[in-house]
């Protein structure tokens, strides 16, 4: 372990507080980045920062705040403290790694960590993160970051209760189970049966394949598995029971003999539904524009290149419609930006309705979107961008009428680059708005690969 005293720390730059907390406005996103909605109301951090030895932040959003008592002002441009000082530091070499990954496979990782906080106090952290390019071009990181002290302090209740096992009764609220060797069910106690409709003689004499099928590439079996060979594990699951989806997490340990030899193991499993849908719901914090309900702009940077990759290895077209509203500040203004938001919600519906659930609509700016249709050819893309074209020309709103659109189609080259695919619908939206808008321009297929 390096000794805390010789981490060398960052220079201070001298800048009062006042005009610390105004550059971390003037860096804020605009929403053609971020969401500015999701950015403040996000459980944890969401940042963009530089790749160097302090993790230099460029943005940070208002969870600093509470996931580690220092404003988010602090760490713009390391004003008051840098990232990498409060990065555990048992902690830091591992988490440069696993942005070393990023760099070197150019693809998003997740990891774990601890931090140190204002007050001095430990929390575990769950990080994403995915290489960008910065307005000017430098490497950055944009990324999440979220507590998840308690899912770690849940873990080391479970080894806890293993340890107590023979204390364990019959009331309490989990599952507690043991099996031989053969992966035959010695014993289950516990509350928790009655979540997944069973009880504890439904086990006597049965094996894990008899209760839970014979699918032993799932994580279940799999974990059955690794603890016979003498491996402590822990593994998630789900149950169907009354016509409802519970999740699960287990722990499963090894049971050694006096000569050191696994004769079995012996596990706990909790349910976990309720912290599972919290975590889905922000999931879809991370990846939805609150307002609309459509994707964002990060979820469109994560999930293009998988498309693109089944695109690739499959040789199946792949299409994008850029669409763009006509003078859209004209309803602001005229109207107010309430009115506004009401009509970018009645867009996102029309489309989302005219749609397959293969293809995926994206808000990438204030009036400003993207579908991105898989399977799908450049005419098959061009039908359907002047069917939703027509559809909005005909609905009108009070008290803005109609809306119309300018939508650019671009059907990916063979080998093309995410943003020079992009580019080329962006520009053919823009060659019909400069025709006057609301119109469908198909997009140059001049070949621009990586």
């Amino acid at each position: 372990m390096r000794n805390k005293e010789t981490i060398k720390k960052p220079d201070k730059p001298s800048i009062t507080d006042q005009n610390a907390r105004e550059k971390s406005s003037d860096t804020r996103p605009k929403n053609n980045d971020f969401c500015v909605h999701i950015l403040d109301n996000l459980p944890g951090i969401a940042y963009r920062c530089l790749i160097d030895q302090h993790w230099t932040m460029l943005f940070v959003s208002e969870g600093a705040r509470d996931l580690t008592g220092y404003e988010p002002a602090d760490f713009i441009e390391n004003a008051t403290v840098s990232y990498n000082d409060i990065i555990h530091p048992d902690d830091r070499e591992r988490v440069r790694m696993k942005v070393d990954e990023i760099m070197d496979k150019q693809k998003h990782r997740s990891f774990e960590y601890r931090i140190v906080t204002k007050s001095g106090e430990t929390k575990w952290v769950w990080e994403q993160a995915v290489r960008v390019k910065g307005d000017n071009g430098t490497e950055c990181l944009d990324g999440i970051v979220l507590d998840i002290t308690d899912r770690i302090h849940l873990n080391q209740a479970l080894r806890l209760e293993q340890q107590r096992l023979g204390r364990v009764v019959d009331s309490t609220a989990d599952i507690i189970f043991e099996i031989d060797n053969k992966k035959r069910f010695v014993s289950v106690y516990g509350k928790g049966l009655e979540h997944i409709g069973l009880k504890s003689e439904d086990f006597t004499n049965k094996t894990v394949i008899d209760i839970f099928g014979p699918d032993e590439g799932s994580p279940r079996h799999q974990a059955y598995q690794k603890a016979l060979e003498g491996e402590t594990v822990h593994y998630d699951w789900t149950h169907r029971h009354n016509d409802q989806t519970l999740y699960f997490s287990s722990s499963l340990s090894p049971i050694i003999n006096m000569k050191g030899r696994v004769v079995g193991a012996v596990g706990i499993a909790r349910e976990v539904t309720e912290q599972k849908r919290h975590q889905q719901h922000i999931e879809r914090l991370s990846y939805r524009d609150q307002l609309t309900g459509a994707y964002n702009r990060y979820y469109l940077y994560e999930s293009i290149e998988r498309e693109m990759s089944l695109a690739d290895r499959y040789r199946e077209a792949l299409s994008m419609i850029t669409f763009d509203i006509d003078i859209f500040k004209r309803i602001n203004d005229d109207y107010g930006h309430a009115v506004g938001d009401e009509a970018l919600k009645n867009l996102t519906f029309t489309v989302t309705h005219m749609i397959r659930k293969s293809d995926i609509l994206f808000r990438t700016g204030g009036e400003e979107f993207v579908l991105v249709l898989p399977k799908t050819s450049q005419r098959a893309a061009m039908k359907l961008a002047e069917r939703i074209r027509q559809a909005l020309a005909m609905c009108t709103h009070h008290p803005y009428g109609t809306l119309t659109c300018s939508f650019g189609v671009a059907s990916r080259l063979p080998g093309e680059s995410f943003d020079a695919w992009w580019k080329r619908g962006d520009q053919a939206m823009y060659q019909g708005k400069r025709h006057g808008g609301n119109c469908v321009q198909a997009a140059n297929e001049a070949r621009k690969t990586t």
